[in-house]
């Protein structure tokens, strides 16, 4: 999840394409995978600050990292955001997508 994402949390559709590929020159995706590509990031960006806020919040509430789970939420609800936005749009005027949350 965290590969796909430039400094300022914006995807990058570049750095998307490239683990598709990269994973695709391993093993041919099927079309349902690539289908639900998007929602596996936004499943996995959620597991992964569902742990960080489990990990420094409740375990470890006085670490400097306590807050890093907010991080994964935001890049959860962009990739959701962005999924409503494909739906509406067929052409991507830039390769980085930000939402404003």
């Amino acid at each position: 999840v965290g590969g796909c994402f430039l400094p300022g949390n914006q995807l990058s559709l570049p750095l998307a394409r490239a683990l598709l590929a990269g994973y695709a020159s391993r093993r041919t995706l099927l079309q349902v995978e690539l289908d639900y590509f998007i929602d596996m990031l936004e499943y996995a960006a959620y597991a992964i600050a569902f742990w960080r806020f489990r990990q420094w919040e409740v375990r470890q509430p006085d670490s400097p990292s306590k807050t890093s789970w907010k991080e994964m939420s935001d890049r959860a609800e962009m990739l959701s955001a962005m999924k409503i936005c494909l739906l509406y749009t067929s052409d991507a005027a830039d390769d980085r997508i930000s939402v404003d949350l």
